[in-house]
């Protein structure tokens, strides 16, 4: 029948090449998508986190000139909590408010995070870069 038939060797190889076409064309097109989404996301969070980062230093430099015994457990936490319930178009905020590398005053504050996250989740070399 295949040979004998030019109509059926028409539509079949038709209807086969057009499943083929729209296949990877889908692909391509889910794909894009995909990655400007992901790309979007990303470029979100880093924003936020610059922000959110430019924010605590304000509030860190307003206390240290508004008076030189601030309750900075306090304003950490006061920090980290306005951080975290702020979120924006990169979706929910995790944060940790910690000490830089290196600082290690007695009666500095240990930090302070958001949702009682686990510090060991921060790995040191993170720490380190930011």
């Amino acid at each position: 029948m295949w040979r004998r038939s030019l109509q059926l060797r028409v539509v079949t190889t038709t209807t086969v090449l057009t499943i083929v076409v729209i296949a990877v064309l889908g692909n391509v097109l889910l794909t894009r998508v995909r990655d400007g989404l992901l790309d979007d996301k990303v470029q979100a969070a880093l924003t936020e986190a610059a922000s959110g980062s430019s924010t605590a230093q304000e509030s860190f430099n307003s206390a240290d000139r508004a008076s030189g015994e601030a309750d900075y457990d306090t304003l950490a936490r006061d920090i980290v909590f306005r951080l975290s319930s702020a979120g924006g178009p990169a979706g929910v905020n995790d944060v940790a408010l910690l000490p830089a590398v290196g600082i290690s005053k007695a009666g500095a504050s240990f930090g302070a995070t958001s949702r009682e996250m686990d510090l060991v989740m921060i790995s040191e070399s993170l720490r380190t870069r930011v």
